[in-house]
């Protein structure tokens, strides 16, 4: 304690140089406290579109392999009973095709000519060669299709088996792969969708439909696959009308277009 400079009498307290006093340390602690929280609020946020940013990067990339696995498989379809065997009666691929009838070749057999076997709107099976195995020249039977784990969930597949007639039965199971994260959301009703060929004169026009018939199922001519709801921000379940529309190439021939009226 020392007395004031003049012109004051009064005695006064003065504070160390060294020290400070309990008002300027919580201030201080009050001031950290704030800067901590507004950093580390950036840094949640930070992370957190860091982590958004890859989840979208990934479905994106999984939407890219699925579109190019689709592709490939959509236009190698092709069945065994149109590689060359000798079929019975020149109108008999027409009969086949107009009234989803059979072919026969020329010992009677029974051929499997359908290279579309099942075409629902969540539900695609098609007999397309992707696999190369010694030996076996047949192709396989594929099939994509939306699993639904729950009614709140689902993710899209494709199975690759070995060849039955008409992909009709479990052949031995060769690939399984998951082409999606599991979304959250509602499944997708319509995941494929089919552009049918129907006659009009001496002329077809392309018709689209979710759920060809069983007659319709031998006029389609190319497949959309709508993987928009893989593609969306984060796990949600929004189709975005992303489609990949595919055609068929062994339906191209004049054999096949001839057979659905295509050719006058």
């Amino acid at each position: 304690m020392r007395a004031c400079p003049p012109p004051s009498p009064v005695l006064c307290h003065t504070r160390s140089r060294d020290g400070f006093t309990l008002v300027e340390v919580l201030i201080a602690m009050v001031l950290m406290a704030v800067v901590f929280a507004l950093g580390s609020s950036f840094l949640t946020r930070s992370v957190a579109s860091s982590s958004e940013a890859n989840g979208d990067s990934r479905a994106r990339a999984k939407a890219l392999e699925a579109s190019e696995r689709f592709a490939t498989d959509v236009r190698s379809a092709r069945a065994t009973g149109r590689d060359g065997t000798v079929v019975v009666g020149t109108n008999a691929l027409i009969r086949a095709v107009r009234d989803d009838g059979n072919l026969y070749d020329t010992s009677g057999t029974v051929l499997d000519w359908r290279d579309v076997a099942v075409a629902l709107p969540t539900r695609l099976v098609l007999q397309s060669d992707v696999v190369d195995t010694p030996g076996f020249e047949r192709p396989e039977c594929i099939t994509w299709e939306v699993i639904a784990p729950s009614s709140a969930s689902w993710y899209l597949q494709r199975t690759v088996r070995s060849w039955t007639t008409r992909c009709v039965t479990n052949g031995a199971q060769l690939e399984r792969t998951r082409l999606s994260d599991i979304v959250t959301g509602a499944p997708p009703t319509r995941m494929f969708s089919y552009d049918i060929a129907r006659s009009a004169g001496t002329y077809c026009t392309t018709v689209g439909s979710i759920a060809p018939s069983s007659s319709d199922r031998n006029r389609i001519v190319a497949v959309s696959m709508d993987y928009g709801g893989i593609v969306a921000n984060g796990n949600k379940a929004s189709i975005t009308g992303t489609a990949n529309k595919i055609t068929l190439r062994a339906r191209l021939g004049a054999d096949y277009q001839d057979a659905m009226g295509c050719l006058g």
